[in-house]
């Protein structure tokens, strides 16, 4: 499901997970300037997730893709991925690297990456 909203550049899904069932919410698509802090962050960290359990980078780039932003604008995708840092949503997977070069990944695969 990640994977088909992403492909279509829509806005994360939210999940509330009530006593006995889940409930999932799907949107309607919407530009990076249309969503609030917290689709940001969630399109950001499932971005993670959909690119480590798919043994692939997440970048600047590839979120800038994911959320149909131009390259001139990359700014943006940098302030978003700084906010997901700093919520401990996604850590820097090569923070040796400069910033035009790094990585990263979902707080909780930091134990699970392949050693060199």
């Amino acid at each position: 499901m990640v994977e088909e909203i992403e492909r279509h550049q829509l806005p994360p899904p939210r999940f509330d997970v009530p006593p006995g069932f889940t409930r999932v919410f799907l949107f309607d698509r919407k530009t990076l300037a249309q969503m609030d802090r917290q689709e940001r962050l969630r399109a950001c960290y499932l971005h993670a997730c959909l690119q480590f359990v798919t043994g692939r980078r997440m970048t600047n780039s590839s979120l800038r893709d994911r959320l149909g932003v131009l390259g001139k604008n990359a700014s943006m995708i940098s302030r978003v991925l700084r906010e997901a840092v700093d919520a401990g949503l996604i850590v820097v997977a090569n923070p040796e690297n400069g910033v035009r070069a790094r990585h990263y990944m979902p707080f909780w695969a930091v134990s699970r990456e392949p050693s060199p």
